[in-house]
């Protein structure tokens, strides 16, 4: 009786050691359970720009003089003895030239240029655990570019010339001759050049070059686990083994990637709406007014005698360089990858169940593992 109740002391203690054991290493197991990853990335880029280029808007204007030739004459003759004579003489022009040139060089506007690099990588692991990812990228480029050789106006001539002539001859009684002579020349001459010539237009509203990179990396492991367990008898001879069954720590992944990228241009290159104007003299007159009187006298003469005209030239010649505009010029290259792994690992049974024998033969001297005859 007495070496029954040693051999339940001795048999309970076994067990508690065990489940001890057992307790201890379920607890270190646990620690290789996974934590829970946050990972939240936000990566924004905003590019604006505006550019503005110009030489144009020129004005160049050779000649716009107001010429004005006025010539008033009077002659009278009366009672000579002999011959009684009234002369005039008048020469009046105008004469007018200009030359207007315009010459521009090049015109080159860029809104927005921008070479935008993001990259974003979250990596996790361990066993088991839950992992959030979220992963945001905005980028975005704005551009407006004006660029602008061209409103030019250039003039080579735009007188206002005028010539005027006035001339009055009047004899009276002469014995034997009465002449009364007008003699008159008036003429305007107007010319004018007007070049205009403009370099290359070139606008870039926006010229974008973005690379995004989005990466989730996790890898959950999972491991195997022991069980173990008294048979169903209390005896020293009863049933005593130790079992392994897979204890899963898969872990849980959940990844938002949004990736949003903008471009926006707007670019307006000119190089017209030019105006070029060899002659544009706006009022050339040529005016000639003669009376010639000639009275008694054996002879009477009256003679009047002009020339009076106009002469006008012009030359206009415009030229311009290429016009070329860009409203966007974008290469973007945006890539997400999201790489989840979720693996098991079988532990080494041997090791626990090795820690629990020797906590037993420790325990439990070795002559009580004799078996017991009733």
């Amino acid at each position: 009786m007495k070496d029954s109740s040693k051999r339940g002391v001795h048999i309970l203690r076994a067990a508690a050691l065990v489940l001890g054991g057992a307790a201890a290493w379920i607890v270190l197991s646990s620690s290789h359970a996974g934590a829970i990853t946050l990972v939240d990335q936000e990566s924004e880029t905003t590019n604006v720009g505006v550019a503005v280029a110009n030489t144009g808007g020129n004005t160049a204007v050779g000649n716009a003089s107001d010429n004005d030739s006025d010539v008033d004459q009077n002659a009278t003759a009366i009672g000579g003895g002999d011959d009684t004579v009234a002369v005039n003489t008048a020469s009046g022009g105008n004469s007018s030239s200009g030359s207007a040139n315009i010459s521009t060089g090049n015109a080159h506007a860029v809104g927005n240029q921008s070479s935008t690099s993001n990259t974003q990588v979250a990596s996790g692991g361990g066993h088991g655990g839950l992992t959030l990812v979220d992963q945001e990228n905005t980028t975005n480029n704005g551009g407006i570019a004006i660029a602008n050789t061209g409103l030019n106006r250039a003039a080579g001539n735009v007188s206002d010339n005028d010539s005027d002539i006035d001339q009055n001859a009047v004899a009276f009684g002469g014995a034997d001759d009465t002449v009364a002579v007008n003699f008159a020349g008036g003429s305007n001459h107007s010319s004018g050049t007007a070049n205009i010539s403009t370099g290359n237009a070139t606008a870039v509203g926006n010229s974008s070059v973005t690379h995004n990179v989005q990466i989730v990396d996790v890898d959950h492991h999972g491991f195997h686990g022991q069980s173990f367990g008294w048979g169903s008898h209390l005896g020293w001879g009863s049933h005593f083994g130790f079992g392994s069954h897979h204890v899963g720590f898969g872990g849980f992944v959940l990844a938002d990637q949004i990736n949003h990228t903008d471009n926006f241009g707007f670019a307006l290159a000119n190089t017209g709406v030019n105006f070029a104007v060899g002659n544009g003299s706006n009022s050339n007159n040529s005016n000639l007014n003669q009376n010639a009187f000639a009275l008694g006298g054996d002879d009477t003469v009256a003679v009047n005698d002009s020339s009076g005209g106009n002469f006008t030239s012009g030359s206009a010649a415009i030229a311009t360089g290429s016009a070329h505009a860009t409203g966007n010029q974008a290469h973007n290259s945006n890539s997400q990858l999201l790489n989840a792994v979720a693996s098991s690992s079988a532990a080494n049974s041997a090791v626990p169940l090795a820690v629990l024998l020797g906590l037993l033969f420790l325990a439990v001297p070795a002559r009580k593992f004799a078996t017991h005859r009733s």
